[in-house]
């Protein structure tokens, strides 16, 4: 009985380190490929933070010239000519802020993007994975 067992054993083993052959190269190229792909949606946040802080700072920079602009004219006006210079920086202010939300709108967007492509790579790595082991298990 215990040889049988035995022998059972290393026979279970054998079948095993075959299924293992057959099966770990598409399980490996399945993890590469998940890899890859988180390796690409690092690379796209990183490449989205550049935009916004890009976006975002030229806005900023635009916005805040014009500020430090009318506050030297404040010293050396009046508040008429005061009040025109705010009727000019109303409307790059409100521009900026739009400018600003469209960045963040599309910060939003790029993540939703490279989510989908994770999901995806990682769908087609799953897929082709499971069909060898499928195909291993019927013969």
């Amino acid at each position: 009985v215990d040889e049988e067992n035995r022998h059972r054993l290393v026979q279970s083993k054998i079948v095993s380190r075959w299924e293992h052959m057959s099966i770990g190269p598409a399980f490996g190229r399945w993890q590469e490929n998940v890899i890859e792909v988180r390796e690409q949606e690092v690379k796209m946040r990183k490449a989205s933070r550049r935009l916004l802080r890009y976006g975002l700072s030229v806005s900023w920079d635009t916005w805040r010239s014009l500020v430090d602009e009318e506050n030297r004219h404040r010293l050396v006006q009046s508040k008429i000519v005061s009040r025109w210079e705010h009727m000019s920086i109303g409307p790059a202010f409100g521009r900026w802020q739009e400018n600003v939300i469209e960045v963040r709108e599309q910060e939003v967007k790029m993540r939703k993007a490279s989510r989908r492509l994770l999901r995806y790579g990682l769908s087609v790595s799953w897929d082709t994975w499971r069909s060898l082991v499928d195909e291993e298990n019927r013969h």
